[in-house]
């Protein structure tokens, strides 16, 4: 996500901050109904319309194993309930290491998820700092009371490139549990 400022709020929703005149938003995913209930391209869009802020939102067609986006091409980039969606570990941990490529240096990475306290180890490996992971309270309840999600937190290091999986640790990088 291209943002100026972004504003979280973990829950069923994201807002980020789109009142900057340069605040954008895209939006990846591959569509699929089984993964969350009415998820559409069309459900996004009608979202962006009833926020007013269509013109600010992109939408691309995209698997998070293959963003199609440059590296280094957003300030944030936020996930919630998708990465689990994948089968394969290592699906999912190719998702996570894309997610890295795509920030820019100093860029900021939040991941709501079932097992993302399972994610901090890749996004260490991945170079990332502030790597943190904690519980959500009682709003991120699914089906049973106390079945909560946990939230990874991590950034792209300001001075630090995007290293390829295993880079990291072989360059010697420091990152901060």
């Amino acid at each position: 996500m291209r943002t100026s400022a972004s504003r979280e709020k973990v829950g069923r929703r994201y807002e980020l901050d789109l009142t900057q005149p340069d605040g954008r938003a895209v939006g990846a995913d591959v569509w699929r109904r089984r993964d969350q209930s009415g998820n559409s391209r069309a459900a996004a869009e009608r979202n962006a319309v009833a926020e007013g802020v269509a013109g600010r939102v992109e939408l691309a067609d995209a698997d998070a194993r293959d963003l199609p986006f440059a590296s280094g091409s957003f300030d944030v980039v936020v996930s919630s309930l998708a990465i689990s969606n994948i089968r394969e570990a290592g699906g999912r941990a190719q998702a996570l290491r894309e997610a890295v490529r795509v920030l820019r240096p100093g860029g900021r990475l939040r991941i709501v998820d079932e097992g993302a306290d399972r994610y901090a180890v890749v996004l260490r490996e991945a170079g990332c700092t502030g790597v943190a992971v904690r519980q959500l309270g009682w709003r991120t309840w699914y089906g049973l009371p106390g079945h909560h999600f946990p939230l990874v937190a991590a950034a792209r290091p300001a001075a630090q490139p995007y290293l390829p999986f295993g880079a990291a640790a072989a360059a010697g990088a420091r990152c901060a549990a």
